[in-house]
């Protein structure tokens, strides 16, 4: 599934950019230059450090193996190659709502590639939903998350509200949802 949904929505992007099914030599190299807020986002989500690319990469496998679907985002050189920037998750809630999770390498270092992605998620995510009959996606973000407000925004999430308690450490994370229209309506 992964594979088909990789290949489907890579044909759509544009701005250099691409996505595979999970792989882990270069879902490592993305991992191993995590942005440092969203590391601290998984931590609070999973209430320990992670101290290690691999245990990123075991989350993410796990989910997988749970029926979520994980994609590597990669970045194209006019001059050739590919490099992989951002992980991209999708897990489904109920048959008609999905969370959907997206980690990057350094946002500073990365701004364009993820500004580009951003453009491209807003872009397809609604005719990807319909394909997929959701509804809905939910994103939990730290509040005080630099950049993730602005991705989300960007992408056509929306804040819905704030929730008490959803970080490991008591503290709240901010929901957002993204309740597309049907595709060219």
């Amino acid at each position: 599934m992964s594979t088909y949904v990789a290949e489907t929505l890579s044909a759509r992007l544009r701005a250099g950019l691409s996505v595979s099914a999970l792989q882990a030599k270069p879902a490592l190299e993305v991992f191993g230059d995590i942005d440092r807020s969203d590391l601290c986002e998984v931590e609070l989500t999973h209430g320990r450090p992670i101290v290690a690319a691999e245990e990123l990469l075991e989350i993410f496998k796990t989910a997988e193996k749970a029926h979520a679907l994980c994609l590597i985002a990669w970045r194209h050189s006019p001059q050739g190659g590919a490099v992989p920037f951002a992980i991209l998750g999708l897990g489904c809630f109920t048959e008609c709502v999905a969370t959907a999770a997206l980690l990057a390498r350094d946002h500073r270092a990365w701004k364009r590639p993820l500004a580009h992605l951003v453009l491209e998620l807003r872009r397809e995510l609604p005719r990807f939903m319909f394909e997929m009959s959701l509804r809905r996606l939910e994103a939990r973000s730290w509040p005080d998350h630099p950049t993730a407000a602005s991705l989300l925004s960007g992408i056509g999430f929306e804040r819905e509200a704030s929730l008490p308690g959803c970080a490991c450490d008591g503290g709240p994370f901010d929901l957002y949802g993204f309740v597309p229209q049907r595709p060219g309506g």
